[in-house]
């Protein structure tokens, strides 16, 4: 575990400010390109829990297990995309979170191609003092492949409706798990008229 009692960056006071369970997603360049990773604020004791599973099973795959899904809500008769990356804790820890972006936004495709061509995906869990981080084998790929593919002409959706329809479909599914368990793992995009 990482000891994270130093000064503190702009990004690591939104992080340590927010709700535990929030969940980011923050590029880091490299002479490789853009490589993003999921950053989660935690309870020390969560965080605590992951690294104690993470070396009693030797592996992050086999209790990292991430899925994406592009939901397109019909949302005030207004069609929104919704690309939702969705991340489970399985074993003792059962925590499921998920990120909702705005794939039509300008940056919105660029992070999709950046996170397509990643090998794996990384999650960095944080309290206030500690980190640890895990990575699970990139399985995203196709849902992202067609999502690139079937959005490559859609016009940008406002910011105001996305979080709108985002704010609708938490209403229904308040919980990351309630999104996890409505979609069939072979699912890569769905449509929910709220």
């Amino acid at each position: 575990m990482e000891d994270r009692n130093i000064d503190r960056s702009e990004l690591e006071e939104m992080i340590s400010s927010s709700d535990h369970g929030t969940t980011f997603l923050i590029p880091t360049l490299t002479d490789k390109g853009c490589l993003w990773s999921f950053i989660v604020h935690e309870s020390a004791d969560v965080v605590e829990a992951i690294e104690d599973v993470e070396e009693a099973s030797g592996s992050d795959d086999q209790f990292l297990t991430a899925r994406g899904v592009l939901i397109t809500l019909d949302s005030d008769g207004e069609t929104v995309p919704v690309f939702v990356f969705l991340f489970r804790l399985e074993d003792d820890l059962d925590a499921t979170y998920a990120v909702f972006m705005n794939p039509t936004q300008p940056h919105g495709m660029g992070v999709l191609e950046d996170l397509r061509d990643q090998q794996d995906l990384v999650v960095e869990f944080y309290d206030d003092e500690n980190a640890v981080r895990v990575a699970c084998a990139n399985t995203l790929v196709p849902c992202i492949d067609q999502t690139i593919a079937s959005l490559s002409e859609a016009e940008p959706c406002e910011d105001e409706a996305f979080d709108s329809a985002v704010g609708r479909l938490l209403a229904e599914h308040p919980e990351p798990e309630n999104i996890w368990d409505l979609l069939d793992p072979t699912l890569v995009a769905i449509e929910l008229e709220l």
